[in-house]
């Protein structure tokens, strides 16, 4: 049982690899770096701005699929202290 389990270990491909690359003084040499997925990003990050004219905003998370339409918040405008309209804008 043993065996199998340290067999298994050493098929995983990031330990064969990192076995059959280090050198016989032990020396671990950086792994060759594996590329990283082509998918499409599901979020963007977009920017709320207050609408009371302030400059003060907040940034926020927003999924790239499905809304299409702008984001309205009414959230707290520390430079006025109160809550206010804060509107999506495109993060530059």
């Amino acid at each position: 049982m043993r065996e199998r389990e340290q067999n298994q270990l050493l098929l995983t491909p990031d330990r064969f690899l990192s076995a059959v690359v280090s050198p016989p003084s032990r020396r671990r040499l950086p792994l060759v770096r594996k590329m990283g997925d082509k998918r499409k990003k599901t979020f963007m990050f977009i920017r709320l701005v207050s609408a009371a004219g302030t400059g003060f905003f907040y940034v926020k998370r927003k999924s790239s699929k499905g809304l299409l339409e702008k984001l309205e918040f009414r959230k707290y405008d520390p430079r006025v202290n109160r809550h206010v309209l804060f509107t999506e804008q495109k993060m530059k």
